[in-house]
């Protein structure tokens, strides 16, 4: 096919942004924004986490995004580009029609900082700013873009994840400690 890895290159600054650009053309190509909260399955995670999420819908109120649908599990693992800078997505299992691709642009620079930093995921959501991206930065509140994360990502773990009991504490724990400055 004459595509290899984004993970297995030398990511330089042209490749990097060029998966940033081709998210955010994807992103900024919807005229069409909806409440934060339309994205997320409350009923589940409130049933499953047996908590109530009131506080949370509040804090999201305010942040609107495009449905475009979202990968659900972007990083460069999943990027493949060929000579001619052509990119292709790959490993959609975790695809999701009522999402946004600002749920990906984010995740993968999450994913990017786990991996460097070898972390995991709601260790990155607590304890770092996670700024690299700076279409995000620069457009939104990161608390919110944070909460909003966290929770499509619990809710997208609970789904897919059979042995889940064991992560219900873990989600509590990480949601108990969120800032909802």
């Amino acid at each position: 096919m004459g595509y290899s890895s984004l993970e297995g290159l030398n990511i330089d600054y042209k490749n990097n942004s060029l998966v940033s650009k081709q998210l955010v053309d994807i992103f900024s190509d919807c005229s069409d924004l909806y409440e934060a909260n339309h994205f997320i399955n409350y009923d589940l995670l409130e049933k499953k986490l047996s908590r109530d999420l009131k506080k949370f819908k509040k804090k999201l109120l305010s942040l609107k995004l495009p449905k475009t649908g979202a990968h659900g599990d972007l990083h460069d693992g999943n990027i493949i580009i060929n000579t001619n800078n052509d990119l292709k997505f790959i490993d959609w299992r975790n695809y999701r029609a009522n999402n946004s691709v600002l749920y990906d642009i984010f995740h993968r620079d999450v994913r990017t900082l786990c991996k460097n930093k070898n972390i995991s995921w709601t260790d990155a959501i607590l304890n770092y700013d996670i700024n690299e991206n700076n279409f995000i930065k620069n457009s939104y509140n990161l608390s919110c873009i944070k909460l909003f994360y966290s929770l499509i990502t619990i809710d997208l773990e609970l789904t897919l994840n059979k042995n889940q009991y064991f992560k219900l504490n873990k989600f509590n724990k990480l949601l108990d400690k969120i800032n909802l400055d």
